[in-house]
Protein backbone atom coordinates (compact mmCIF):
# COMPACT_ATOMS: atom_id res chain seq x y z
CA UNK A 1 0.00 0.00 0.00
CA UNK A 2 1.10 3.28 -0.70
CA UNK A 3 2.12 5.66 2.01
CA UNK A 4 2.96 9.63 2.65
CA UNK A 5 3.91 11.90 5.43
CA UNK A 6 1.44 12.88 7.55
CA UNK A 7 0.67 13.99 11.92
CA UNK A 8 -0.63 11.98 13.93
CA UNK A 9 -1.61 11.22 17.53
CA UNK A 10 -0.31 8.23 19.07
CA UNK A 11 -1.72 8.32 22.40
CA UNK A 12 -4.12 10.41 24.94
CA UNK A 13 -2.19 13.57 25.58
CA UNK A 14 0.46 12.95 23.38
CA UNK A 15 1.73 15.34 21.38
CA UNK A 16 0.99 15.50 17.28
CA UNK A 17 4.44 13.88 15.75
CA UNK A 18 5.05 13.43 12.13
CA UNK A 19 5.90 10.46 10.56
CA UNK A 20 6.69 9.30 6.82
CA UNK A 21 4.95 5.84 6.36
CA UNK A 22 1.21 6.76 6.88
CA UNK A 23 -1.03 4.42 4.70
CA UNK A 24 -2.77 6.17 2.03
CA UNK A 25 -6.52 5.15 1.94
CA UNK A 26 -7.60 2.90 -1.53
CA UNK A 27 -10.42 3.90 -3.09
CA UNK A 28 -13.23 0.98 -3.55
CA UNK A 29 -15.79 1.06 -6.42
CA UNK A 30 -18.42 3.89 -5.85
CA UNK A 31 -15.67 5.77 -3.73
CA UNK A 32 -12.92 8.98 -4.68
CA UNK A 33 -9.81 9.73 -3.39
CA UNK A 34 -9.33 13.38 -2.63
CA UNK A 35 -6.15 14.99 -1.68
CA UNK A 36 -5.85 17.17 1.10
CA UNK A 37 -4.96 20.99 0.14
CA UNK A 38 -5.47 22.95 3.67
CA UNK A 39 -5.88 21.86 7.05
CA UNK A 40 -7.20 24.17 9.62
CA UNK A 41 -7.42 23.55 13.49
CA UNK A 42 -10.13 23.76 16.24
CA UNK A 43 -10.72 23.84 19.70
CA UNK A 44 -11.63 19.89 19.72
CA UNK A 45 -8.58 18.95 17.63
CA UNK A 46 -7.20 20.05 21.49
CA UNK A 47 -9.35 18.01 23.09
CA UNK A 48 -8.68 15.32 20.95
CA UNK A 49 -5.19 15.13 20.85
CA UNK A 50 -5.34 15.83 25.21
CA UNK A 51 -8.36 14.10 26.09
CA UNK A 52 -8.96 11.34 23.41
CA UNK A 53 -12.76 12.87 22.09
CA UNK A 54 -13.66 11.13 19.67
CA UNK A 55 -10.15 9.46 18.96
CA UNK A 56 -9.51 7.56 21.45
CA UNK A 57 -10.50 3.94 20.15
CA UNK A 58 -8.58 4.30 17.20
CA UNK A 59 -5.19 5.60 17.97
CA UNK A 60 -2.78 6.21 16.23
CA UNK A 61 -4.95 8.82 14.09
CA UNK A 62 -4.74 12.03 12.09
CA UNK A 63 -6.40 14.85 13.71
CA UNK A 64 -8.12 17.96 11.74
CA UNK A 65 -10.11 15.81 9.01
CA UNK A 66 -13.67 16.62 9.55
CA UNK A 67 -15.08 16.91 6.14
CA UNK A 68 -14.92 17.40 2.25
CA UNK A 69 -16.69 19.48 0.31
CA UNK A 70 -16.78 20.93 -3.35
CA UNK A 71 -15.80 24.80 -3.41
CA UNK A 72 -17.19 27.60 -5.06
CA UNK A 73 -15.12 29.35 -7.86
CA UNK A 74 -15.71 32.63 -6.32
CA UNK A 75 -14.63 31.00 -2.55
CA UNK A 76 -10.84 30.61 -2.53
CA UNK A 77 -9.47 27.59 -0.70
CA UNK A 78 -8.68 29.54 2.76
CA UNK A 79 -12.30 31.68 2.94
CA UNK A 80 -13.77 27.92 2.37
CA UNK A 81 -11.62 26.10 4.85
CA UNK A 82 -12.64 29.17 8.06
CA UNK A 83 -16.29 28.18 7.77
CA UNK A 84 -16.90 25.21 9.02
CA UNK A 85 -17.57 23.90 11.82
CA UNK A 86 -18.08 27.64 12.84
CA UNK A 87 -20.58 28.96 10.71
CA UNK A 88 -22.99 26.13 10.69
CA UNK A 89 -23.00 25.81 14.08
CA UNK A 90 -23.88 29.50 14.73
CA UNK A 91 -26.40 28.80 12.08
CA UNK A 92 -28.04 26.26 13.81
CA UNK A 93 -27.94 28.00 17.25
CA UNK A 94 -29.99 30.86 15.92
CA UNK A 95 -32.22 29.54 13.30
CA UNK A 96 -32.62 25.92 13.64
CA UNK A 97 -35.67 24.95 16.21
CA UNK A 98 -33.34 22.68 18.06
CA UNK A 99 -31.57 26.59 19.23
CA UNK A 100 -33.01 29.60 18.97
CA UNK A 101 -35.56 29.27 16.48
CA UNK A 102 -35.35 32.40 14.90
CA UNK A 103 -36.32 32.16 11.36
CA UNK A 104 -33.77 31.99 8.80
CA UNK A 105 -34.15 34.74 6.50
CA UNK A 106 -34.93 32.63 3.54
CA UNK A 107 -37.58 30.58 5.00
CA UNK A 108 -41.41 30.74 4.81
CA UNK A 109 -41.31 32.18 8.53
CA UNK A 110 -39.44 35.22 7.81
CA UNK A 111 -42.25 37.11 5.87
CA UNK A 112 -44.00 37.39 9.56
CA UNK A 113 -41.48 37.15 12.26
CA UNK A 114 -40.26 41.32 13.25
CA UNK A 115 -36.15 40.80 13.24
CA UNK A 116 -36.19 44.57 13.50
CA UNK A 117 -37.92 44.52 16.86
CA UNK A 118 -35.97 41.24 18.50
CA UNK A 119 -32.83 41.71 20.18
CA UNK A 120 -29.89 38.68 20.36
CA UNK A 121 -27.25 38.56 23.01
CA UNK A 122 -23.97 36.57 22.05
CA UNK A 123 -21.69 35.74 24.32
CA UNK A 124 -18.23 35.20 22.84
CA UNK A 125 -17.68 37.82 20.62
CA UNK A 126 -14.18 36.62 20.22
CA UNK A 127 -14.86 33.26 19.05
CA UNK A 128 -15.68 32.29 15.19
CA UNK A 129 -18.42 31.04 16.06
CA UNK A 130 -19.45 34.69 17.65
CA UNK A 131 -18.55 36.11 14.94
CA UNK A 132 -20.15 34.37 12.39
CA UNK A 133 -23.27 34.66 14.68
CA UNK A 134 -22.75 38.31 14.65
CA UNK A 135 -22.99 38.31 10.80
CA UNK A 136 -25.86 36.17 10.73
CA UNK A 137 -27.60 38.57 12.88
CA UNK A 138 -27.01 41.31 10.69
CA UNK A 139 -28.09 39.17 7.91
CA UNK A 140 -31.38 38.39 9.22
CA UNK A 141 -31.96 41.71 9.81
CA UNK A 142 -31.91 41.23 13.57
CA UNK A 143 -32.38 44.92 15.50
CA UNK A 144 -30.23 44.63 18.28
CA UNK A 145 -26.75 43.14 18.35
CA UNK A 146 -25.55 43.22 21.80
CA UNK A 147 -21.91 41.30 21.99
CA UNK A 148 -20.27 40.22 24.81
CA UNK A 149 -16.07 40.20 24.56
CA UNK A 150 -13.92 40.54 20.87
CA UNK A 151 -12.90 43.08 19.05
CA UNK A 152 -15.44 46.19 18.92
CA UNK A 153 -14.42 47.26 15.77
CA UNK A 154 -14.51 44.42 14.06
CA UNK A 155 -17.98 43.72 15.34
CA UNK A 156 -19.89 46.81 14.66
CA UNK A 157 -18.39 46.54 10.81
CA UNK A 158 -20.17 43.07 10.80
CA UNK A 159 -23.35 44.49 12.53
CA UNK A 160 -23.22 44.15 15.90
CA UNK A 161 -24.83 47.13 17.63
CA UNK A 162 -23.26 47.01 21.28
CA UNK A 163 -20.31 45.27 22.39
CA UNK A 164 -19.16 44.70 26.13
CA UNK A 165 -16.21 44.67 27.95
CA UNK A 166 -16.13 40.89 29.01
CA UNK A 167 -13.98 42.00 31.85
CA UNK A 168 -16.66 44.32 33.86
CA UNK A 169 -18.03 41.61 35.86
CA UNK A 170 -21.18 39.66 35.88
CA UNK A 171 -23.27 41.99 37.13
CA UNK A 172 -22.03 44.83 35.92
CA UNK A 173 -22.67 43.19 32.40
CA UNK A 174 -26.25 41.87 33.30
CA UNK A 175 -26.74 45.81 34.17
CA UNK A 176 -25.60 46.91 30.90
CA UNK A 177 -27.26 44.10 28.64
CA UNK A 178 -30.40 45.29 30.17
CA UNK A 179 -30.11 49.04 30.04
CA UNK A 180 -29.91 48.45 25.90
CA UNK A 181 -32.94 45.85 25.57
CA UNK A 182 -35.12 46.11 28.81
CA UNK A 183 -36.85 43.40 29.65
CA UNK A 184 -37.12 42.61 26.35
CA UNK A 185 -34.43 40.21 25.24
CA UNK A 186 -35.68 36.45 24.39
CA UNK A 187 -32.70 35.48 22.47
CA UNK A 188 -28.93 34.56 23.78
CA UNK A 189 -26.49 32.71 21.72
CA UNK A 190 -23.47 31.85 24.56
CA UNK A 191 -20.25 30.50 22.07
CA UNK A 192 -17.83 29.94 24.85
CA UNK A 193 -19.43 28.73 28.37
CA UNK A 194 -20.33 25.53 30.14
CA UNK A 195 -23.95 24.89 31.15
CA UNK A 196 -22.83 25.95 34.51
CA UNK A 197 -21.20 29.15 33.21
CA UNK A 198 -23.84 30.62 31.03
CA UNK A 199 -25.94 32.64 33.82
CA UNK A 200 -24.80 36.01 32.31
CA UNK A 201 -27.14 34.85 29.55
CA UNK A 202 -29.77 33.37 31.73
CA UNK A 203 -29.73 36.41 34.15
CA UNK A 204 -30.34 39.05 30.79
CA UNK A 205 -33.19 37.24 29.84
CA UNK A 206 -36.36 38.57 30.23
CA UNK A 207 -38.23 38.09 33.54
CA UNK A 208 -41.89 38.68 32.33
CA UNK A 209 -41.79 36.31 28.63
CA UNK A 210 -40.01 33.29 27.96
CA UNK A 211 -36.36 33.09 26.56
CA UNK A 212 -34.20 31.08 25.50
CA UNK A 213 -30.27 30.19 25.95
CA UNK A 214 -28.23 28.23 22.41
CA UNK A 215 -25.03 26.64 23.91
CA UNK A 216 -22.32 25.34 22.08
CA UNK A 217 -20.56 23.68 24.75
CA UNK A 218 -22.02 20.69 27.13
CA UNK A 219 -21.81 19.98 30.53
CA UNK A 220 -18.44 18.29 31.65
CA UNK A 221 -18.40 14.42 31.92
CA UNK A 222 -17.81 11.36 30.17
CA UNK A 223 -18.91 11.48 26.62
CA UNK A 224 -20.81 8.55 25.04
CA UNK A 225 -19.43 8.46 21.94
CA UNK A 226 -22.01 5.33 20.99
CA UNK A 227 -24.33 8.16 20.64
CA UNK A 228 -22.38 9.92 18.38
CA UNK A 229 -23.02 8.84 14.96
CA UNK A 230 -22.71 10.17 11.50
CA UNK A 231 -26.24 11.38 9.43
CA UNK A 232 -27.38 14.38 7.81
CA UNK A 233 -28.68 16.56 10.66
CA UNK A 234 -31.11 19.24 10.61
CA UNK A 235 -31.41 19.53 6.52
CA UNK A 236 -33.92 21.73 6.46
CA UNK A 237 -32.11 24.74 8.16
CA UNK A 238 -28.36 23.06 6.96
CA UNK A 239 -29.27 22.68 3.39
CA UNK A 240 -30.81 26.09 2.42
CA UNK A 241 -27.91 27.96 4.36
CA UNK A 242 -25.25 26.29 2.17
CA UNK A 243 -27.25 26.85 -0.80
CA UNK A 244 -26.19 30.49 -0.41
CA UNK A 245 -23.33 30.78 1.18
CA UNK A 246 -21.38 31.29 -1.75
CA UNK A 247 -23.29 34.19 -2.62
CA UNK A 248 -23.06 35.68 0.88
CA UNK A 249 -19.51 35.44 0.63
CA UNK A 250 -19.35 37.28 -2.53
CA UNK A 251 -21.72 39.75 -1.38
CA UNK A 252 -19.65 40.37 1.62
CA UNK A 253 -23.08 39.47 3.50
CA UNK A 254 -20.24 36.79 5.55
CA UNK A 255 -17.13 37.46 5.65
CA UNK A 256 -14.46 34.60 6.70
CA UNK A 257 -12.62 35.07 10.06
CA UNK A 258 -8.73 36.33 9.75
CA UNK A 259 -6.55 33.52 8.98
CA UNK A 260 -2.75 32.89 9.02
CA UNK A 261 -0.72 30.30 6.76
CA UNK A 262 1.46 28.10 7.51
CA UNK A 263 3.48 26.01 5.02
CA UNK A 264 3.86 22.15 5.31
CA UNK A 265 3.43 19.45 8.10
CA UNK A 266 5.12 21.68 11.08
CA UNK A 267 4.38 19.30 13.89
CA UNK A 268 5.68 22.05 16.50
CA UNK A 269 3.42 24.68 14.92
CA UNK A 270 0.24 22.45 15.06
CA UNK A 271 1.17 21.63 18.77
CA UNK A 272 1.31 25.61 19.99
CA UNK A 273 -1.83 26.23 17.89
CA UNK A 274 -3.26 23.20 20.26
CA UNK A 275 -1.43 24.34 23.73
CA UNK A 276 -2.58 28.07 23.23
CA UNK A 277 -6.52 26.68 22.59
CA UNK A 278 -5.93 24.41 25.52
CA UNK A 279 -4.34 27.88 27.58
CA UNK A 280 -7.89 30.00 26.93
CA UNK A 281 -4.96 32.07 24.83
CA UNK A 282 -6.42 34.09 21.45
CA UNK A 283 -5.99 31.65 18.70
CA UNK A 284 -6.20 33.02 14.91
CA UNK A 285 -7.59 30.66 13.02
CA UNK A 286 -4.48 28.85 11.32
CA UNK A 287 -4.29 27.04 8.67
CA UNK A 288 -1.10 24.06 7.41
CA UNK A 289 -1.25 24.16 3.39
CA UNK A 290 -0.15 20.78 2.95
CA UNK A 291 -0.76 20.50 -0.96
CA UNK A 292 2.63 19.15 -2.14
CA UNK A 293 3.35 17.25 1.04
CA UNK A 294 4.62 13.66 0.25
Amino acid sequence: MPTQTALIVSEVGGRVHPVSNWPIPQPEQGQIQIRVSIAGLNPHDQKARDTGLFIKDSLPTILAHDLTAKISDTVNEHEAAALPTNVIASSIAIFDPSGLGIPAPWSPEAASFGYADASLLIVGGGTNCGRFGVQLAKLAGIGEIVVIGGDEKELMEWGATHVLNRHAGDAKIVEQIRSIVGDELLYAFDTINLPEDQHIAISALSSSRKGTVARLRASIGKVDETKIIGQKTVPKTAKPFWDRVAGYLQTGALVSPRYKIVKGLDADKVNAVLDRYRDGEKVIQTHFEVEGVE
